[in-house]
């Protein structure tokens, strides 16, 4: 992966934080970040660009702007749960916990 993008949302679990990062190629890398070790890495659609994180559903969002949807993932299976179109190029996700 290349051109990493370092997401400032972070979630609070189990007394670890967790970051995200996400690259051009298609996947989502959830990242421990007392650690710094990778904890999952999760498919979702071509040239992801954003992450937004609902703390209180545990859910997360991945805005993948060439694929025209939003991938929601299960926070605690670390898998994608939901493919969502919205139209062209998404280019960022609004979260209201």
């Amino acid at each position: 992966m290349q051109d990493w993008k370092v997401n400032p949302n972070v979630v609070q679990q189990s007394r670890s934080q967790w970051g995200f990062r996400i690259g051009r190629l298609g996947s989502m890398v959830r990242i421990n970040g007392l650690t710094n070790l990778v904890f999952a890495t999760i498919p979702v659609g071509v040239q992801p660009i954003e992450v937004g994180v609902n703390s209180s559903t545990n859910r997360i969002y991945v805005a993948n702007s060439f694929n025209d949807n939003v991938s929601v993932i299960n926070g605690g299976s670390n898998t994608v749960m939901a493919t969502v179109s919205v139209g062209d190029f998404p280019f960022g996700v609004g979260i209201n916990p």
